[in-house]
């Protein structure tokens, strides 16, 4: 069985892909996107070079 580690793909580049809340309310945004901003803000800084994350926009229908 192949193996699917990290040494076995170390050019591969990874996509992390993280919903980003889009609210109505330009006020509604300090109050829900913040895990957003932490998450990104930590792949970014303690992950690798390989690591790339893509904010996604979630719009919520009300």
């Amino acid at each position: 069985m192949p193996s699917s580690g990290v040494c076995a793909n170390p050019d591969r580049q990874i996509a992390v892909l993280i919903p980003e809340l889009v609210e109505r309310r330009w006020y509604h945004y300090f109050l829900h996107n913040q895990r957003a901003e932490w998450l990104r803000a930590l792949l970014l800084t303690k992950g690798s070079q390989r690591i790339i994350p893509v904010n996604v926009p979630w719009y919520i229908s009300a």
